[in-house]
Formats: C-alpha cells, structure tokens, sequence
C-alpha cells in the first residue's frame, strides 16, 4: 500500500493488465488498414456476357457510325465513290477515331455508351476514376487482348483483369448508379445513330459502306489492291461503205454509120 502512487486505485491495478493483455489480440485482428473491397461483379458468367456485349457495341455500332460519317468526308470531291486509297484512309481514321472514342469516354466519364448500356464502368483497382492517363494505357492494349487470350484471362482471374487491365490498374465493375446507366447508354447511342443516319446520308450512306466492304476488304488483307472488274468488249457493228457514184461520163453509144446507094 505504501509502494502505491498517490491517486491510483485497486481497481485501476486490475485492469491495467486486463487492457495490456487484449492489445496483442487486437492487433492480430487488426493487423494494418482494412484490406480494399473487392470488386462488384456479380454472377460471373452474366458479367462475361454482358462485358463482350458492350464490346460488340463500342466496336461495332459505334465503329459504324463513325465510318459511314468519315466516309462522307472522303468522298466529298469523288461525287461519293470511294477508291482502294481512299479505303484504305477509312479504315485509318476509323481505328483512331475508335482509340479516342474508348479512352476520353473512359478516362473522363468512367464508363463508354457501350458499357453504360449494360451497366458497367472503369475505375482504378483501389477505388476512384481510372484518369485518362490509366485509360490511355489500357485502350492501347486492347488490340493485344483481342489477339492473344486478353478476356480469357478477365474470365479467370478474381477481379476479372485483361492484360490492359493488369498493366495498367484498372478494373470493370457494376455501376453505382443500376438502371440509370442502361438508360444513359441507350439516349446517347440512340442520339449518335440518329445524328448519322440523318447527316450521313442515312440507309444509303450504309449500302455504300456495305459494298465498299465487300469490295475492298479482301485486298486490305491481303495488302494488294484489287483488280479492276473486267468488262466485256464491245461488240464491233458492222458499216457497209457508202461508194460514191461515179464522176467519169458512161461512154455514150455511136450510131453505126449508114452506107448510101449510088445510082
């Protein structure tokens, strides 16, 4: 009792060390900061679908719409005929427009039409907007995931990463705002289709595309031009010369002279 500093209780002695002995639990508890919240995707097999769906319409759809708008600023001095080179230029501005396209909409507004219109977003993998810088990095990839085995790989790691993804940090997840985003991808995709059909030329502005395709894709491929059509030869017609009548004079016939009589 005398060792006891001077305004210290038994009671005090008794759970000084009770509190000492929960601090070593407490920190395996709680061994650093909370770990990150795992990302919100819902049934795997429906989040696949839904991620190559949105794919199709951003590439698709939209790479559509872009070309047969790029297409009439081509063909603006060919009367609306479209060459091999200036086939070749489509499909150039095309494949930019498209990279820009996908990383402004991702880095700025988190998420492209196409994505909105199933419910899905970009973000950093620990929470918070992508940025552009992050976006840029995974758009650039996406040609290497198409190729090689990018989305198998977003169907079997946890956070459902392709090699963008893993690069650059990101992760697709649900949106926050659930219908809404549905909603939003159908009004903006509504509102560029109908801006192109009604400034590009429409259903025909489409037929042309088609055929252009159809036309000239093979030799993109094939890194050659393609062969002119052969056309028939005409069928040569047959003149028959007008001969002019002649100018020399028919001889005329002479009389045979007649012998006289003498008597």
């Amino acid at each position: 009792m005398l060792d006891r500093p001077a305004g210290q209780s038994p009671q005090t002695e008794q759970s000084a060390p009770q509190a000492s002995a929960l601090q070593p639990e407490a920190r395996q508890i709680f061994p650093g900061p909370p770990p990150p919240v795992a990302p919100d995707h819902g049934d795997v097999g429906a989040y696949i679908v839904r991620r190559t769906l949105a794919l199709l319409v951003d590439l698709v759809f939209v790479g559509a719409l872009i070309a047969m708008a790029a297409r009439v600023w081509i063909t603006r001095t060919s009367n609306g005929e479209l060459s091999f080179g200036g086939f070749l230029q489509l499909t150039l501005v095309v494949a930019i427009a498209l990279f820009a396209y996908r990383w402004l909409f991702s880095g700025v507004f988190g998420s492209t039409p196409g994505k909105l219109l199933f419910g899905l977003v970009v973000g950093r993998l620990h929470g918070g907007r992508a940025g552009l810088g992050r976006t840029f990095v995974r758009e650039l990839l996406l040609p290497l995931d198409l190729v090689v085995i990018g989305f198998l790989l977003a169907a079997l790691l946890p956070r459902r990463q392709r090699i963008g993804d893993l690069i650059a940090g990101t992760v697709v997840v649900n949106s926050k705002i659930g219908a809404l985003a549905p909603l939003l991808g159908i009004l903006v995709l509504g509102a560029g289709g109908y801006a192109t059909l009604e400034y590009a030329g429409g259903v025909g502005a489409a037929q042309h595309l088609a055929t252009d395709a159809s036309r000239y894709a093979s030799g993109l491929i094939t890194r050659s031009s393609p062969s002119p059509t052969a056309t028939a030869a005409p069928t040569p017609v047959e003149t028959i010369p007008l001969v002019p009548p002649s100018s020399t004079p028919h001889p005329t016939p002479t009389p045979a002279p007649t012998g006289s009589t003498t008597t």
